[in-house]
């Protein structure tokens, strides 16, 4: 082998070293983009789990959840400086299958629950010269981070506990009242919840005692 011949395989190598070095470099760009990417997917699947093992929530407040989460990713850059979105429910009910009339009843109830914060705004629109409302909204933090702790049929008590006074028959003024709760899933027809509250006579506070029955 000749010194030329010598220089020119040297040569060889460090193209063909230097070849493998940029392709690891990009594998690398690749496994941290694809290792990025598997930390989102998990993620959601494990919120989706979450949501759909709460027993708690309704399927079509289920829904309405999972299309808020939706639509509130897609228009994250929108987010203003209170954390409040504007969300049209035609953008929900597009990711739902669900009616804007749906949307709008599941969003007022979790509104009340403390799922989600929303907010009615009038805007005025310059091109229309009209005042146009628009849905304010975001999911609260058990709702993005641990929907399956959501207790759908717990009250919002936000600002304190609410004080329950007791109620009086509106035909003849008796205060021996019961209160009867149940809970059917319009799917299947399951039972989920039969419950009976009674308003103690003698309670001053107004507590309800609680009887339950399977």
């Amino acid at each position: 082998m000749t010194p030329r011949d010598s220089k020119k395989s040297y040569e060889e190598l460090e193209q063909y070293c230097s070849g493998i070095e940029r392709k690891l470099a990009a594998s690398e760009k690749i496994i941290e983009r694809l290792t990025a990417q598997l930390t989102d997917v998990t993620g959601d699947r494990n919120w989706m789990r979450g949501l759909l093992e709460n027993i708690t929530i309704p399927i079509r407040e289920k829904i309405a959840i999972y299309g808020a989460k939706r639509a509130l990713r897609k228009k994250q850059k929108e987010m203003r400086a209170d954390g409040l979105t504007h969300v049209y429910r035609s953008d929900i009910a597009k990711f739902t299958g669900l009616t804007e009339n749906q949307v709008g009843d599941s969003l007022k109830k979790l509104k009340e629950r403390g799922i989600i914060k929303r907010r009615i705004e009038s805007h005025y629109d310059n091109e229309t010269g009209k005042h146009e409302k628009h849905n304010l909204m975001a999911l609260e933090d058990i709702a993005l981070q641990n929907p399956k702790a959501i207790d759908f049929s717990a009250e919002n008590n936000w600002g304190g506990k609410r004080e329950k006074k007791n109620k009086t028959c509106e035909h003849c003024g008796s205060e021996e009242l019961i209160v009867h709760t149940e809970i059917i899933c319009t799917q299947c027809g399951a039972q989920i919840k039969n419950e009976w509250k009674t308003i103690s006579e003698n309670n001053s506070d107004g507590i309800i005692s609680e009887e339950e029955t399977e």
